[in-house]
């Protein structure tokens, strides 16, 4: 299997091997499912170039690639129609999105959804070995293929199905509301004990295969990966900085850009790593801007390392180098302005620097971007200091004003939809862990994580509509427990209410509220005293297991010391937060104990959630 990726990697998609299905499968329905679709593969693909053709006459795409990736797609359909399960079909829709975001331009979204949907009609028929008649386009000239046999209803219905997901998802433009990863059912004695076992160590071994694949390009391959347009783009800025600051004095805009990399003190701006490269590569930056001030080829080796020059009545030694490679060929060096005096020149360097040497820091401190240093303000009138002065004292009040006219006006909330979703879940964890055993242990850890060292960790602009939303949801809840359909759910509910199981009164739906409300009342005050004190009224839980449980709580704060301590002797270790450590060791020790009172993980199971 490797050395037929490795081949394609270096071949090309003509040294593929063609796909060998087998006639493994847990029916014969099933097999038939593929073979029709692999029989119709071609018919499919024309069918699509058709379709558009007929249905979005002005849309301009590529057919090429259009009618690839729908064979792209047949193949991993057939895959699970074969063998069971959504996993290929999902994979193949992942393809359309990286880092989350779609990778198909605004204008092909509808029209690729609108054509895989149709495809998936036209699949169903196939695989019924049916003659899909008035569906197909009257631009395609290939022939229904009538070989296999049916798949039957079921099947055939799944089949749709599967390509409704990829359909789906490209409507959506997320992958967030597609269905859970559904496996073959690996216990099916179809597959053979072998198989079964090769599986299972597979399975075990997929995060060791990976940590040890990026472990060996790390040492023996220069992998920096980045894109070159936030490249491009990020050059510009420092360049554009380093014109002003060279330009009127100081070093404002240069400090300025330099902080574009952090967010509340902490470099967001480019992952772990990235920054060592990137630092080198703005230090090569900094010696290329050298050159280019002084109006001298970067390449020269005209000019001595060291040298006296006379600058004004400043006398200064010099370092000049004896030229830097250059790595490019498409852009001629400008040559026409006259060049500026080394202790410019070096200026210029020095202010690059300031960039490269923050680039590469966890933490922004004043050791990584230095004080900024206004520009020269002698030649300017009184009017435009005093202008500026007051501008700059206000910038807080102003920040503060942008912010709550997007939120009143625009509803503008920075809040990521992933992680909303995935604090939203913790959250329901919590509420049903609290209510199944009267306590509201679960709702403090949920409430407490949004905090570090008693400060919100919520970004200013989300912090009221984030309570807004979570007093949205309290009534839902309440209204979802005891299977009440929720008001207004047209307009927000994406999926249907389940109201399987038996419904609860009105005393939990009023208990579950009233602990998403501790949650919710936290954040709109900002402040960790909101949090009320943990309880819990369950009789039933055995001694020794609620002794084991106090033991644990009388003991937290040594407990989260050792832990500290037992990192700073035995690992080398350069970003690591002392009070992230022992809070989080403190929602462990919490967990634990929870779990060896009432039993089961869940606690445990939801503070290894928040990592």
């Amino acid at each position: 299997a490797f050395n037929e990726i490795i081949d394609i990697m270096t071949g090309g998609s003509a040294n593929a091997d063609a796909i060998d299905y087998t006639n493994t499968s847990p029916s014969v329905e099933r097999i038939n499912a593929r073979s029709q679709l692999q029989n119709n593969k071609v018919f499919l693909q024309a069918e699509i170039t058709a379709w558009l053709a007929a249905n979005r006459p002005s849309h301009s795409y590529d057919v090429a690639a259009c009618e690839r990736d729908l064979g792209f797609l047949i193949d991993a359909v057939a895959a699970d129609a074969q063998y069971g399960g959504n996993f290929a079909t999902l994979n193949d829709a992942k393809l359309y999105f990286e880092n989350a975001v779609s990778v198909l331009p605004a204008d092909q979204r509808e029209p690729t959804a609108a054509a895989f949907a149709h495809i998936g009609d036209c699949a169903e028929l196939i695989c019924l070995d049916t003659d899909i008649a008035g569906l197909k386009s009257a631009g395609n000239s290939e022939t229904q293929s009538f070989a296999g046999g049916s798949a039957q209803a079921a099947v055939s219905a799944e089949v749709e199905g599967l390509f409704d997901i990829v359909a789906n998802a490209i409507t959506n433009n997320t992958m967030l509301l597609a269905p859970k990863v559904v496996m073959p059912d690996e216990t099916d004695s179809v597959w053979g004990v072998t198989a079964t076992a090769a599986h299972n160590q597979l399975e075990g071994i997929k995060d060791s295969v990976a940590t040890g694949l990026l472990a060996h390009l790390s040492e023996f391959f220069q992998v920096l990966p980045y894109s070159e347009t936030k490249c491009r783009r990020d050059t510009g800025y420092i360049i554009d900085a380093i014109c002003h600051d060279i330009q009127y004095g100081g070093n404002a805009a240069t400090v300025q850009t330099a902080g574009m990399y952090f967010e509340n003190a902490v470099n967001t701006g480019l992952q772990i790593e990235q920054r060592m490269g990137t630092r080198d590569a703005f230090l090569h930056l900094a010696k290329i801007v050298e050159h280019v001030v002084g109006g001298k080829s970067i390449t020269t080796t005209l000019f001595p390392r060291l040298k006296t020059y006379y600058t004004g009545d400043i006398l200064t030694q010099y370092d000049y180098w004896n030229g830097i490679p250059s790595y490019q060929t498409a852009e001629a060096q400008d040559m026409v302005a006259v060049g500026a005096n080394p202790n410019t020149c070096k200026e210029a360097r020095d202010l690059v620097k300031i960039v490269a040497n923050a680039v590469d820091d966890n933490i922004e401190t004043r050791n990584t971007i230095p004080e900024r240093i206004d520009v020269l303000q002698t030649w300017m009138g009184d009017n435009y200091i005093t202008s500026k002065e007051v501008a700059e004292t206000k910038s807080t009040i102003l920040a503060e004003s942008v912010i709550t006219y997007l939120s009143s006006t625009h509803n503008a909330l920075s809040f990521p939809e992933a992680k909303c979703r995935r604090d939203i879940g913790y959250i329901i964890d919590a509420i049903s862990h609290d209510v199944q055993h009267d306590s509201n242990f679960g709702t403090l850890q949920s409430a407490g994580i949004y905090f570090e060292n008693g400060v919100s960790v919520l970004p200013v602009d989300t912090k009221n509509q984030y309570a807004d939303v979570l007093q949205l949801l309290g009534d839902v809840v309440e209204q979802v427990v005891q299977e009440t359909p929720v008001t207004n759910a047209t307009n927000y509910t994406l999926t249907p209410q389940n109201t399987v199981g038996t419904a609860a009164s009105a005393v939990e739906g009023t208990q579950v509220h009233n602990l998403v409300a501790v949650i919710e009342n936290v954040v709109r005050a900002d402040d960790t005293d909101e949090i009320p004190l943990p309880t819990e009224t369950a009789s039933w839980v055995d001694s020794a297991l609620r002794n084991a449980g106090t033991k644990l709580d009388n003991n937290t704060e040594e407990l989260a010391s050792d832990v500290t301590e037992f990192i700073n002797s035995n690992f080398n270790v350069l970003d690591y937060n002392k009070a992230k450590c022992r809070r989080d060791t403190g929602f462990l020790l919490d967990a634990f104990s929870f779990d060896l009172n009432f039993g089961g993980n869940s606690a445990s199971r939801w503070n290894a959630d928040f990592y």
